[in-house]
């Protein structure tokens, strides 16, 4: 998705853990703990009949930011990686998500389902982020 808003800005505001929650509406409980130059992250989900909790290592890199899975009894591999590539006064946002989740009795196709549902929501709370803060300079 190309957001109208610089790669400094976009990075402003993914930078601050307090706006995870607010970028994922299935996210209800998000902690942080510096380290280094990264940051843990501890997150609880909504889940599918319980909630789901891990704890990722969140960096920034070159091109945005990248997580990975710490530890988790829910989740067996989690990957995320938000490239920011800027183009003039926009820039393009890509997520990209790669988790797998442990002992749940719910077809791949659905948990694959409400991954993409929960990537697009992520870009378009972002990109509504941006738009917000530009109206209240």
């Amino acid at each position: 998705m190309v957001i109208e808003a610089t790669q400094e800005e976009i990075r402003h505001i993914l930078s601050q853990i307090d706006n995870l929650r607010e970028l994922s509406t299935e996210v209800t409980i998000v902690e942080s703990h510096r380290k280094g130059r990264c940051q843990e992250v501890e997150r609880t989900s909504r889940g599918v009949w319980r909630p789901f909790r891990w704890l990722a290592l969140r960096c920034p890199t070159a091109q945005g930011f990248s997580e990975s899975l710490v530890q988790s009894t829910d989740l067996s591999h989690y990957e995320t990686e938000w490239v920011l590539e800027e183009m003039g006064e926009s820039t393009n946002v890509t997520y990209r998500v790669h988790t797998e989740v442990d002992h749940v009795m719910v077809p791949n196709a659905v948990v694959r389902s409400g991954m993409l549902s929960g990537v697009k929501n992520a870009v378009v709370n972002l990109a509504k982020k941006v738009l917000k803060k530009k109206e209240n300079r």
